[in-house]
Protein backbone atom coordinates (compact mmCIF):
# COMPACT_ATOMS: atom_id res chain seq x y z
CA UNK A 1 0.00 0.00 0.00
CA UNK A 2 2.88 2.37 0.77
CA UNK A 3 4.36 1.66 -2.66
CA UNK A 4 1.11 2.70 -4.35
CA UNK A 5 0.31 5.72 -2.14
CA UNK A 6 1.65 9.24 -2.60
CA UNK A 7 3.32 10.79 0.43
CA UNK A 8 0.90 13.76 0.18
CA UNK A 9 -2.01 11.41 0.88
CA UNK A 10 -0.19 9.96 3.87
CA UNK A 11 0.48 13.48 5.14
CA UNK A 12 -3.25 14.25 4.91
CA UNK A 13 -3.91 11.17 7.02
CA UNK A 14 -1.29 12.21 9.58
CA UNK A 15 -2.77 15.70 9.84
CA UNK A 16 -6.33 14.46 10.17
CA UNK A 17 -5.35 12.20 13.07
CA UNK A 18 -2.85 14.59 14.69
CA UNK A 19 -0.53 11.60 14.59
CA UNK A 20 2.87 11.77 16.26
CA UNK A 21 4.39 8.96 14.16
CA UNK A 22 3.71 6.76 11.14
CA UNK A 23 4.07 3.00 11.56
CA UNK A 24 4.49 0.98 8.37
CA UNK A 25 3.70 -2.72 8.70
CA UNK A 26 5.49 -5.33 6.62
CA UNK A 27 3.78 -8.72 6.43
CA UNK A 28 4.93 -10.78 3.43
CA UNK A 29 3.97 -14.17 4.86
CA UNK A 30 0.48 -13.01 5.78
CA UNK A 31 -0.13 -11.50 2.34
CA UNK A 32 1.12 -14.66 0.62
CA UNK A 33 -1.35 -16.80 2.60
CA UNK A 34 -4.42 -14.58 2.32
CA UNK A 35 -7.14 -15.41 -0.19
CA UNK A 36 -7.35 -11.66 -0.86
CA UNK A 37 -3.64 -11.05 -0.23
CA UNK A 38 -1.56 -8.50 -2.10
CA UNK A 39 2.03 -9.80 -1.93
CA UNK A 40 3.52 -7.06 -4.10
CA UNK A 41 6.57 -5.67 -2.31
CA UNK A 42 8.85 -4.69 -5.20
CA UNK A 43 10.02 -1.11 -4.67
CA UNK A 44 9.11 -1.18 -0.99
CA UNK A 45 12.52 -0.11 0.28
CA UNK A 46 12.62 2.90 -2.07
CA UNK A 47 9.08 3.87 -1.07
CA UNK A 48 10.01 3.64 2.59
CA UNK A 49 13.09 5.84 2.03
CA UNK A 50 10.96 8.41 0.20
CA UNK A 51 8.43 8.46 3.03
CA UNK A 52 11.15 8.97 5.65
CA UNK A 53 12.59 11.90 3.67
CA UNK A 54 9.28 13.71 3.20
CA UNK A 55 7.16 12.68 6.18
CA UNK A 56 6.54 15.33 8.86
CA UNK A 57 6.59 12.75 11.69
CA UNK A 58 9.00 9.92 12.57
CA UNK A 59 8.56 6.65 10.67
CA UNK A 60 8.71 3.21 12.31
CA UNK A 61 8.84 -0.07 10.40
CA UNK A 62 7.06 -3.00 12.07
CA UNK A 63 6.98 -6.69 11.26
CA UNK A 64 3.89 -8.71 12.15
CA UNK A 65 5.21 -11.79 13.93
CA UNK A 66 8.12 -13.11 11.87
CA UNK A 67 11.02 -10.90 12.95
CA UNK A 68 13.86 -9.42 10.87
CA UNK A 69 17.01 -11.05 9.54
CA UNK A 70 20.42 -9.39 9.78
CA UNK A 71 20.43 -8.95 6.00
CA UNK A 72 17.19 -6.96 6.04
CA UNK A 73 18.22 -4.92 9.09
CA UNK A 74 21.43 -3.94 7.28
CA UNK A 75 19.43 -2.83 4.24
CA UNK A 76 17.42 -0.51 6.49
CA UNK A 77 20.51 1.45 7.56
CA UNK A 78 20.37 4.91 6.00
CA UNK A 79 16.68 4.72 5.08
CA UNK A 80 15.81 7.31 7.72
CA UNK A 81 13.71 5.26 10.13
CA UNK A 82 13.34 6.24 13.77
CA UNK A 83 12.91 2.62 14.80
CA UNK A 84 12.31 -0.94 13.68
CA UNK A 85 9.73 -2.86 15.72
CA UNK A 86 10.99 -6.42 15.42
CA UNK A 87 7.71 -8.20 16.22
CA UNK A 88 9.53 -11.51 16.18
CA UNK A 89 8.40 -15.11 16.16
CA UNK A 90 6.99 -16.13 19.53
CA UNK A 91 3.83 -14.05 19.76
CA UNK A 92 0.84 -13.73 17.43
CA UNK A 93 1.62 -15.48 14.14
CA UNK A 94 -0.48 -14.27 11.24
CA UNK A 95 0.59 -17.16 9.06
CA UNK A 96 -1.28 -19.49 11.41
CA UNK A 97 -4.25 -17.16 11.65
CA UNK A 98 -4.61 -16.91 7.88
CA UNK A 99 -4.47 -20.70 7.68
CA UNK A 100 -7.49 -20.92 9.96
CA UNK A 101 -9.49 -18.58 7.70
CA UNK A 102 -9.69 -21.10 4.86
CA UNK A 103 -11.37 -24.48 4.65
CA UNK A 104 -9.24 -27.53 5.48
CA UNK A 105 -9.56 -28.79 1.92
CA UNK A 106 -8.26 -25.51 0.48
CA UNK A 107 -4.62 -25.57 -0.80
CA UNK A 108 -3.73 -22.54 1.35
CA UNK A 109 -4.60 -24.48 4.51
CA UNK A 110 -1.76 -26.91 3.82
CA UNK A 111 0.60 -24.12 2.79
CA UNK A 112 -0.10 -22.29 6.06
CA UNK A 113 0.68 -25.43 8.06
CA UNK A 114 4.03 -25.70 6.27
CA UNK A 115 4.88 -22.16 7.42
CA UNK A 116 3.41 -22.36 10.93
CA UNK A 117 6.87 -22.04 12.52
CA UNK A 118 8.26 -19.52 10.02
CA UNK A 119 10.15 -16.59 11.48
CA UNK A 120 13.05 -15.31 13.55
CA UNK A 121 12.50 -14.94 17.27
CA UNK A 122 12.39 -11.54 18.95
CA UNK A 123 15.56 -12.32 20.90
CA UNK A 124 17.48 -13.53 17.84
CA UNK A 125 16.43 -10.45 15.86
CA UNK A 126 17.60 -8.22 18.71
CA UNK A 127 20.97 -9.95 18.84
CA UNK A 128 21.36 -9.67 15.06
CA UNK A 129 20.57 -5.96 15.27
CA UNK A 130 23.24 -5.43 17.92
CA UNK A 131 25.88 -6.71 15.49
CA UNK A 132 25.20 -3.85 13.06
CA UNK A 133 27.72 -1.22 14.12
CA UNK A 134 26.44 1.56 11.82
CA UNK A 135 22.77 1.04 12.71
CA UNK A 136 21.01 4.43 12.76
CA UNK A 137 17.60 3.36 14.08
CA UNK A 138 16.28 2.11 17.40
CA UNK A 139 15.22 -1.50 17.92
CA UNK A 140 11.80 -2.00 19.53
CA UNK A 141 10.93 -5.45 20.85
CA UNK A 142 7.52 -7.04 20.46
CA UNK A 143 6.45 -10.59 19.75
CA UNK A 144 6.05 -12.86 22.76
CA UNK A 145 6.41 -10.13 25.41
CA UNK A 146 3.94 -11.34 28.05
CA UNK A 147 5.00 -9.52 31.22
CA UNK A 148 7.39 -6.99 32.69
CA UNK A 149 10.13 -9.58 33.16
CA UNK A 150 10.04 -10.36 29.42
CA UNK A 151 10.21 -6.64 28.70
CA UNK A 152 13.25 -6.29 30.99
CA UNK A 153 15.05 -9.08 29.11
CA UNK A 154 14.37 -7.41 25.76
CA UNK A 155 15.51 -4.02 27.05
CA UNK A 156 18.67 -5.58 28.50
CA UNK A 157 19.42 -7.05 25.06
CA UNK A 158 19.34 -3.64 23.43
CA UNK A 159 15.70 -2.82 22.74
CA UNK A 160 14.75 0.82 23.31
CA UNK A 161 11.08 -0.02 23.85
CA UNK A 162 9.04 -3.17 24.44
CA UNK A 163 5.52 -3.69 23.14
CA UNK A 164 2.70 -6.04 24.09
CA UNK A 165 -0.48 -7.08 22.34
CA UNK A 166 -1.87 -10.27 23.87
CA UNK A 167 -1.68 -9.03 27.47
CA UNK A 168 -3.46 -5.77 26.66
CA UNK A 169 -6.10 -7.28 24.38
CA UNK A 170 -7.12 -10.03 26.81
CA UNK A 171 -7.42 -7.52 29.65
CA UNK A 172 -9.26 -4.95 27.53
CA UNK A 173 -11.93 -7.51 26.67
CA UNK A 174 -12.79 -7.59 30.37
CA UNK A 175 -13.03 -3.82 30.64
CA UNK A 176 -11.02 -0.65 31.20
CA UNK A 177 -10.36 -1.44 34.87
CA UNK A 178 -8.81 -4.81 34.01
CA UNK A 179 -6.65 -3.17 31.35
CA UNK A 180 -5.38 -0.60 33.86
CA UNK A 181 -4.60 -3.38 36.36
CA UNK A 182 -2.77 -5.49 33.76
CA UNK A 183 -0.57 -2.61 32.62
CA UNK A 184 0.11 -1.52 36.20
CA UNK A 185 1.17 -5.08 37.03
CA UNK A 186 3.48 -5.16 34.01
CA UNK A 187 5.03 -1.85 35.06
CA UNK A 188 5.64 -3.19 38.56
CA UNK A 189 7.18 -6.39 37.18
CA UNK A 190 9.59 -4.26 35.15
CA UNK A 191 10.47 -2.23 38.24
CA UNK A 192 11.12 -5.43 40.21
CA UNK A 193 13.47 -6.64 37.47
CA UNK A 194 15.33 -3.32 37.53
CA UNK A 195 15.54 -3.45 41.34
CA UNK A 196 16.85 -7.02 41.42
CA UNK A 197 19.52 -6.15 38.83
CA UNK A 198 20.59 -3.02 40.70
CA UNK A 199 19.51 -0.73 37.85
CA UNK A 200 17.90 2.62 38.63
CA UNK A 201 16.65 3.17 35.05
CA UNK A 202 16.40 1.59 31.60
CA UNK A 203 19.73 3.05 30.49
CA UNK A 204 21.45 1.28 33.37
CA UNK A 205 19.69 -1.93 32.34
CA UNK A 206 21.19 -1.60 28.84
CA UNK A 207 24.65 -1.27 30.34
CA UNK A 208 24.21 -4.16 32.77
CA UNK A 209 24.56 -6.85 30.11
CA UNK A 210 28.19 -7.04 29.00
CA UNK A 211 28.07 -10.28 27.08
CA UNK A 212 25.53 -12.60 25.51
CA UNK A 213 25.93 -16.31 24.88
CA UNK A 214 24.70 -17.00 21.35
Amino acid sequence: QLIQTEVAIIEDLINSLNATAMVVHTNPLQEALQLEGTPQFRGGLDALHKLCQKCSVPVILKETGCGFSENILRKLVGVGLLAVDISGYGGTHWGRIEGQRVAKNHPLFGVARAFKNWGISTIDSLLLGQDIKDRDFELWASGGILNGCDAAKALALGATRAGVASLAMKAALKGEKELDLALARMEYELKVALFCMGCHNIKALHQSVHYVIK
